[in-house]
């Protein structure tokens, strides 16, 4: 993931799971659980 931010000149890289939880999983990269992404999701 850290060579695509690189790679693609990123600002942001999201994960999407089908968890529970929240979190960073580096200051650019955040973990995101797919319940909380609403279907008109605006970045």
């Amino acid at each position: 993931m850290l060579s695509a931010l690189k790679t693609l000149n990123l600002e942001k890289l999201w994960v999407i799971y089908p968890g529970n939880t929240k979190y960073y999983i580096h200051e650019k990269i955040e973990v995101l659980p797919l319940k909380e992404i609403p279907s008109n999701w605006e970045y």
